[in-house]
């Protein structure tokens, strides 16, 4: 079995305080990606389980109940996503002989219609108009085989928060755990866990308009349905992030620049680069030469030119987000994979893949990662 999964930098250290360059852990692209990647690499990642057969096509809704609403391509390819390789585990998908996709319905199972508009949202939501578009990516030499296929999805009426969830909100729910000020996952070195601890929001002052980060799902989760909300599935994701046209990103089919998104810019690589080397470690790369006004997260909805066709902003950058949907292949129902899909890339991120509108990478459930936070959805039936 061919492994569909890629490497990108998840730093083992032995004696340096930093991710090194030698050890990597595996995260998706392409085939080819991982035969370049793995000629640099120890290949001590997690060994590739086996894929799982295929079923129908997922469904595309499947929300948390909800009783009430509430009131209120570049050369560093195989370094994409350094940011989530320390708390993603890699696993493994199936090259197919033969393409399942391509017995999957060409149509979506039509969603009965639903009564609600933009005045019924919580307050800080954006509408999001129901109905069918196309989700995933065609075949490509550059499309990861988790983004296939391109498939027609319908989704109901929903809302969804214009920006991510802020530290200041998340610290004001009483249902919540306390904001965590260290990342945790599976494959945190200890010297990983120093210092990437330290871009953790709720441990930097003067943050409380910035994305709440180092959140597991768990915790997304339970902030959501405090509100009386939900995360929003991958489906309902992507359209907020594309609407209902075949754009690259959310902002359209430009590159990713410092005026529509906070990726690693030049600010951000140099930043990086300077903490690293002081240490002992490699440098960091950057995505544009441009200056975002950034080293780190950006004060929410910073980027009014990258909005989306539906209006929610950083839907790009600044940090990944968390959704309600298991990491399933699109050909399949209910794999049993228990970790859940990150979407949208983050403030760190040194390759513009990351940003694009389809691309979608696992995170471990119980994972709190520096780059990861999350925002809501809300819909009337749950």
């Amino acid at each position: 079995m061919a492994r569909a999964l890629n490497a990108i930098a998840v730093d083992e250290l032995e004696d340096e305080p930093l991710p090194s360059e030698g050890t990597r852990i595996a995260l998706a692209t392409t085939e080819r990606e991982h035969a370049a990647a793995s000629s640099d690499t120890t290949g001590t990642g997690p060994s590739p389980g086996p894929a799982p057969p295929p079923v129908a096509l997922a469904e595309t809704t499947g929300s948390l109940a909800i009783p009430s609403r509430a009131a209120g391509h570049s050369g560093w390819r195989h370094l994409t996503l350094w940011s989530v390789a320390t708390l993603i585990t890699a696993g493994a998908v199936a090259l197919a002989v033969t393409r399942p996709w391509e017995a999957m319905s060409p149509s979506p199972t039509p969603v009965a219609p639903v009564t609600f508009g933009p005045d019924d949202c919580p307050e800080g939501m954006t509408y999001v108009t129901g109905g069918t578009f196309q989700m995933g990516s065609d075949p490509g030499p550059e499309v990861p085989m988790i983004e296939l296929p391109r498939h027609p999805v319908a989704v109901r009426p929903f809302c969804i928060d214009r920006t991510e969830v802020t530290v200041a909100a998340y610290r004001a729910c009483e249902d919540c755990d306390a904001p965590a000020e260290t990342i945790d996952g599976k494959e945190i070195t200890p010297n990983g866990l120093e210092f990437w601890s330290q871009f953790c929001n709720a441990s930097v002052p003067d943050r409380d308009d910035h994305p709440i980060n180092c959140v597991s799902w768990e915790q997304a989760q339970r902030f959501c349905v405090a509100r009386g909300a939900r995360l929003p599935t991958e489906q309902e994701w992507e359209r907020a992030a594309r609407g209902e046209d075949d754009r690259i990103y959310p902002w359209g089919q430009a590159a990713p620049s410092a005026e529509v998104a906070n990726v690693c810019g030049k600010e951000c690589g140099d930043h990086l680069t300077r903490l690293r080397e002081a240490l002992g470690a490699a440098p960091w790369p950057s995505l544009h030469e441009g200056n975002d006004g950034a080293v780190s997260t950006a004060p929410v909805g910073s980027f009014p030119a990258g909005v989306s066709p539906e209006g929610a902003l950083d839907m790009a950058g600044n940090v990944w987000e968390w959704t309600a949907s298991a990491y399933c292949r699109y050909d399949e129902g209910s794999c049993g994979d228990p970790r859940r899909v990150i979407r949208g890339g983050g403030w760190d991120s040194p390759d513009p893949d990351a940003l694009r509108v389809t691309r979608r990478q696992p995170g471990e459930r119980t994972a709190r990662g520096w780059s990861i936070g999350f925002r809501c959805a809300w819909s009337p039936e749950g």
